[in-house]
């Protein structure tokens, strides 16, 4: 088995081509319909405001960051007006694919002397695409940068224009997504100081970085310094209700992120404390400590696993970055037990988390692994792992090849109308909308296809009013009242109106009784519920 493991070492161009179509085939699944109106109508409803006829006195909330319109404006500009809804879908996923490659790179740069480097390349490869997407994909690549830079000396022109553009990269993140840019600004921040210490060079991705932020938010009224405010005041005051509580999975979940979390940073500490040579990565040492704080939060405010997920790429590359040093020598057994009871413990607990879980347990276990070459018992346990994760890969993308989800890509080159990409529900609703001759859509299904299909802003600056506050409801009120539109989206039997099994009408009393006076009429069909503005 040992000489099997050494000929993929050496040739792991191999491994890398088998990476990359275990990334393709996780990543490019989907349809030809958009079927979920609330997740891909993110990717519409601030997107319209650009080329809506009708005009509007407000700059609608982004909830995520540049990352919400972005992507449609590009394929509305390339496939047109009318047929760009499924080519949106596309890019996202295209941004989904290089998120995960960028961390395969990482890995990869962090990992090239190791031995062991061909089956944690695979296994990260089958993680990667639960661990990272579209969200990530600036954060990913300002961390490559980093560790690019921090490797050279800084003597010639190209090391002051990759500086240069690490500054700029860092200033983008803060518009493309607002929690991961945030989290990457404050990071890369401390550890650009702490690097300029050392080597006044580091000044240039300072400089770059506000004079970015600058340029920004000057030429562009979307990204003004006021609306980026606005939107994270909204977030912040609004972030309590997305929590899930004390309900038992997600509290698993997040004990289980934290867990993983801190037992490498502890390990990486208590390893700074007896190797004071380690002392010279400090700046590195507190940008991955930050990272990993600011991601634990980040994947633990929505503790499902989706969301816990995204904690965990940080330790693992803190894990890589840290390998070489003898940290885990005199106690290489008892982390990993902890490591596989907490895996243990989660994957007895929640269905369908074995598979990330798994790949977790055993790149730590690798990485753990300072050794030569690999003993009977090691081989043995590592090829078994393997095994078990490879089939547990293999039978669901079997299934998704047997269910033609990979069948939609034909279209992407002469792609389907909007309509035709809409479900039939939302079809019905924009029809109705459109007739009604409203100039602005309130939608409490919170679906934002309506908004693209419609190419009408919503009546609020909350796209979705299902991200606004019991603070904000009187606002949404005002909203309805000074806009009138004909028609409203009342509500749907699609999950979007009772996120947390909590309805609209429930989390807004005092706008359902408004509407209920104003709106008196109404018309259902496919799932849908329309009121009409009385005579």
């Amino acid at each position: 088995m040992q000489k099997y493991f050494e000929f993929l070492n050496k040739n792991i161009w191999i491994i890398l081509l088998i990476s990359l179509v275990t990334i393709l085939l996780q990543d490019l699944t989907g349809a030809v319909v958009l079927s979920d109106p609330f997740h891909y109508g993110e990717y519409f409803a601030s997107s319209v405001i650009f080329f809506t006829k009708q005009s509007v006195d407000f700059t609608p909330l982004t909830i995520h960051g540049a990352l919400d319109f972005i992507p449609a404006l590009i394929a509305r500009n390339i496939w047109g007006s009318d047929s760009y809804f499924l080519p949106t879908y596309f890019l996202y996923k295209i941004i989904n694919v290089t998120s995960s490659l960028i961390l395969l790179a990482i890995a990869f740069d962090l990992i090239k002397d190791n031995k062991n480097r061909w089956i944690v390349l695979l296994s990260l490869s089958i993680a990667a695409p639960l661990l990272v997407g579209y969200r990530d994909i600036v954060l990913l690549t300002t961390l490559y940068l980093f560790l690019k830079i921090n490797k050279n000396s800084l003597e010639t022109s190209t090391d002051i224009i990759i500086l240069v553009i690490f500054g700029v990269i860092t200033a983008l993140g803060l518009f493309w997504s607002f929690d991961r840019g945030i989290s990457g600004a404050a990071s890369f921040g401390v550890a650009t100081l702490l690097l300029t210490i050392r080597n006044k060079k580091y000044v240039f991705s300072l400089l770059t970085f506000f004079f970015s932020i600058f340029i920004i938010s000057f030429y562009f009224q979307t990204f003004s310094l006021v609306n980026y405010i606005e939107n994270i005041k909204v977030l912040m005051e609004t972030s309590n209700q997305w929590s899930y509580g004390w309900k038992r999975g997600p509290v698993i979940a997040s004990l289980f992120a934290a867990g993983f979390n801190l037992t490498v940073i502890i390990c990486v500490m208590m390893a700074c404390h007896i190797n004071k040579s380690l002392l010279s990565r400090f700046p590195e040492l507190i940008l991955f400590i930050f990272l990993s704080i600011f991601m634990l939060k980040i994947g633990t405010n929505r503790a499902d696993w989706g969301h816990v997920y995204s904690s965990l790429w940080i330790p693992i590359l803190m894990l890589f970055y840290f390998k070489n040093e003898n940290i885990f020598e005199k106690s290489i057994a008892v982390r990993l037990i902890f490591l596989l009871l907490l895996i243990a413990f989660a994957i007895s607990i929640k269905d369908m988390v074995y598979l990330p879980v798994l790949l977790v347990g055993l790149m730590a276990y690798l990485v753990f692994s300072h050794v030569e070459t690999f003993c009977s018992n090691d081989v043995n346990v590592t090829y078994i792992a393997f095994v078990i994760i490879l089939l547990f890969f293999i039978f669901p993308t079997s299934i998704k090849f047997a269910n033609d989800k990979y069948k939609w890509l034909a279209h992407i080159y002469s792609p389907p109308t909007n309509n035709s990409a809409s479900t039939e529900g939302v079809r019905w609703v924009s029809d109705r909308l459109i007739r009604s001759k409203s100039t602005c859509v309130f939608d409490l299904s919170n679906n934002g296809v309506i908004n693209g299909l419609t190419t009408l802003p919503s009546c609020s600056r909350f796209t979705y009013p299902v991200y606004a506050g019991l603070v904000h409801e009187t606002e949404l009120i005002n909203a309805v009242r000074e806009t009138s539109p004909p028609a409203i989206v009342y509500s749907s039997t699609y999950w979007s109106y009772s996120i947390d099994g909590k309805s609209m009408r429930d989390r807004f009393p005092q706008l359902d009784i408004f509407l209920l006076q104003q709106y008196p009429n109404m018309e259902c069909a496919n799932g849908y519920c329309i009121r009409y503005l009385k005579d």
